[in-house]
C-alpha cells in the first residue's frame, strides 16, 4: 500500500532540496579555501591590524583553512546521511517501511552522524586554539542531541533489520 500522504511528498523533496544546498555548501567551502589562497596577504593584514601583533596571524588563517577543509570533508557524511533516509522515505512512501535495505540505510545514517559528531570535536578543538592564542572565535559546546541522534540511528537499524526478519516469519507462516 502506496504512502501518499503529504508529509511523505515533502519529507522527500526537502531532501532532494537539502541533498542539492549541500553540494552548494560544498562548492562556497572549495571557493573560501580558494580565497583564502589568492587574498592571503590582505587576510594576514587584517588579522594583524585587528589584533595589532597580540595573535600569530599566519596560523589563524592556518586554522581557518582546516576548518574550512573540516567543512569540505563533512559534506560526504552529510549526503550519505541525506542520500541514505531519501532512501528510506522512498521505500515508505511505495508501502514498504521494512525494506531490508532500511536497515542498511539507517546504518549508514548512524555512521554519518558519527563522522558529523567527530568533526564537531575537532571544530571545538580549533575553536578552543583559536581563543587561547588570544583571538575571537565563535563558541562550542558538544552536541548532546548529535550524539543521541547516533544511537537512535544505530538502534533503528536494529528496528528496521528485526521488523523485516518479522515479515519474512509471517509470510512463510501463511
Amino acid at each position: 500500500m502506496r504512502d501518499e500522504s503529504m508529509a511523505v511528498r515533502w519529507g522527500d523533496r526537502l531532501l532532494g532540496f537539502l541533498v542539492t544546498m549541500n553540494l552548494v555548501v560544498a562548492g562556497g567551502f572549495a571557493l573560501a579555501l580558494v580565497a583564502s589562497g589568492v587574498w592571503e596577504r590582505a587576510l594576514l593584514a587584517q588579522l594583524t591590524s585587528k589584533y595589532g601583533g597580540q595573535v600569530e596571524a599566519t596560523m589563524l588563517v592556518w586554522t581557518m583553512r582546516a576548518l574550512v577543509m573540516a567543512g569540505i570533508v563533512a559534506v560526504l557524511p552529510v549526503d550519505r546521511c541525506l542520500r541514505a533516509l531519501r532512501g528510506v522515505v522512498a521505500s515508505v512512501r511505495m508501502g514498504d517501511p521494512f525494506d531490508p535495505r532500511n536497515a542498511r540505510r539507517a546504518t549508514t545514517i548512524g555512521w554519518g552522524l558519527l563522522a558529523i559528531q567527530l568533526l564537531d570535536l575537532g571544530f571545538g578543538l580549533a575553536s578552543w586554539l583559536i581563543v587561547r592564542a588570544g583571538a575571537d572565535a565563535a563558541g562550542w559546546q558538544p552536541s548532546i542531541g548529535g550524539w543521541l541522534s547516533v544511537l537512535v540511528a544505530f538502534v533503528l537499524a536494529r528496528v528496521f533489520a528485526a521488523g523485516v526478519r518479522l515479515r519474512d516469519d509471517l509470510e512463510g507462516t501463511v
